[in-house]
């Protein structure tokens, strides 16, 4: 196959920090090339350079034998580059044909005003095209998130692009809409689309891609057809050393229950939900999207009201007013949109993961940052410093903005601010969504530790390799009521999975 792309020692720096490094490698036309890396591997920055969102210092990228221009978006559009990002780029307000055509809209006969009708004709097409069978006009803030994906491809195509760049397309679907979504990429390909696929699931690049290139720290490491290569030598090329299975047992002797729920329902939501979390366990609640999962946790941390049954907290029952009362009370929720939930973007590393220890101080004196409402910013300082180094959080400036952060580093933030104060109850809602293979399994190291030394973890995760890695039980979640309970030992994927989707599990003969 000729090559549609020819990446030659390409270069990218951010105040001092070098992101790409010389990087070269060919992408052949008709095939779906998968980019893998660690956090800070540079594969988003080296995807903005090609969809013309920022320049490059050095190098050339040729598409097609020509001399691609960076920083020039118009440019990489009419090279046939689209881009669909990991968090959607779209306007919830606006129907899907007003997305679809936002900055390029069709003019009418009047000038000024927009043919609106066409708009909706051409998108209709367009969806079709993507298998989303919904009409033009429908507002995107009542898509799911699944559906936002396709209507984000479908932009990508309203402009002929042939090259189609995927930064973790799969990080907000479950499998079943990860399966579609894939159905539609080998279609689109088949068609001769040729697809950059970015993703932290060594998986779904094994399913997919045809040829995987592995960064690392900004350099190009390898290049290997997909069939001669395993997911043990893409883990030792990401990150420079093997990793074997793990799980910590806990010595604690007080196996106290901290979290009960009895029958506890919350219209719309759930209902006669029933579980029981001990001091020091990790117990990890499973189910399809929209299950009622997050729904749970939410109750839980006070964010939402229930309407009947009770919560059980350190054998007392309490209705949990807001989040700063369960913060107070030892309890802290890691959320699962880190951007939306997680953090204020806009402030420092070092503001992000201090805050929860200012705005609502535990009753341990240790734990305080302020004295006569005075901030201390000498401790402040420390203990930013020991979460990073805890962590892992790659920033060589901790006063700069947490925007500045890959996804995965900002993840870790995320995590940090919690556990300045070693909470008792550490709800965690898909805690390595957006990491890499390394960070996640240090942050399931983590977990372990933490529920060793008396922290108790309930966990909702969509992954069921990390689920049974890391967790002792397992409640399985559907249609809001828990209709399954596992013990880790004994649980296997297909019977999660069974129970989840109530689709029979049948052991092959």
């Amino acid at each position: 196959m000729t090559d549609i792309i020819s990446i030659r020692n390409v270069s990218k720096s951010f105040g001092g920090i070098r992101a790409l490094d010389k990087v070269s490698f060919h992408i052949a036309q008709g095939e779906i090339h998968a980019i893998v890396g660690e956090n800070g591997a540079g594969k988003s920055t080296l995807m903005k350079i090609l969809a013309g969102v920022c320049p490059k210092d050095e190098g050339e990228i040729l598409v097609k034998d020509r001399l691609l221009v960076t920083a020039d978006r118009c440019a990489s559009q009419r090279a046939g580059i689209g881009i669909v990002y990991q968090e959607t780029t779209l306007c919830d307000n606006l129907s899907i044909a007003e997305n679809i055509f936002l900055g390029n809209e069709i003019r009418g006969k009047i000038p000024l005003m927009v043919n609106l009708s066409l708009e909706e004709l051409i998108t209709q097409d367009l969806l079709h095209e993507v298998g989303l069978e919904v009409p033009a006009s429908t507002p995107v803030g009542q898509l799911s998130v699944a559906q936002k994906q396709l209507v984000q491809i479908a932009r990508v195509f309203a402009f002929n692009s042939d090259i189609l760049i995927m930064d973790e397309p799969s990080s907000s679907l479950s499998e079943k809409e990860t399966e579609t979504l894939f159905k539609l990429i080998r279609t689109l390909n088949k068609k001769g689309v040729t697809i950059i696929y970015i993703s932290h699931k060594l998986k779904e690049v094994f399913q997919i891609a045809h040829h995987v290139t592995i960064l690392k720290d900004g350099k190009f490491v390898a290049t290997s057809e997909i069939a001669l290569t395993t997911p043990q030598q893409m883990v030792f090329q990401m990150v420079g050393r093997e990793f074997e299975p793990f799980h910590i047992s806990s010595v604690l002797t007080d196996r106290s229950i901290i979290l009960e729920t009895i029958d506890l329902c919350s219209q719309g939501r759930f209902s006669q939900v029933n579980i029981k979390v001990a001091r020091g366990e990790v117990v990890a609640i499973v189910g399809l999207v929209g299950s009622g999962r997050t729904e749970l946790l939410r109750v839980i941390f006070g964010i939402d009201r229930f309407d009947s049954g009770k919560i059980m907290y350190k054998g007392k029952p309490w209705q949990i007013a807001s989040p700063a009362e369960a913060i107070g009370q030892g309890i802290a929720l890691v959320p699962e949109d880190r951007k939306l939930q997680g953090l204020i973007l806009g402030m420092s590393i070092e503001k992000n993961i201090s805050l929860p220890l200012v705005a609502v101080p535990r009753n341990n004196p240790d734990e305080r940052l302020s004295r006569l409402g005075i901030l201390l910013r000498g401790k402040e300082h420390t203990i930013t410093r020991q979460q990073a180094e805890t962590l892992g959080i790659k920033s060589r400036n901790f006063n700069s903005p947490v925007f500045t952060l890959s996804g995965g580093n900002q993840q870790k933030v995320v995590m940090g601010k919690w556990l300045v104060g070693l909470p008792d109850l550490l709800l965690l809602d898909e805690p390595t969504k957006g990491i890499d293979v390394g960070a996640k399994l240090e942050i399931h190291r983590l977990i372990r530790e933490l529920a060793q030394r008396g922290t108790t973890v309930f966990m909702v995760s969509s992954e069921l390799p990390e689920v049974l890695s890391i967790s002792d039980r397992i409640y399985v979640m559907r249609e809001g009521t828990i209709i399954g309970h596992l013990h880790t030992s004994e649980a296997t994927e297909e019977q999660i999975m069974s129970l989840a989707t109530k689709v029979p599990f049948n052991v092959p003969a």
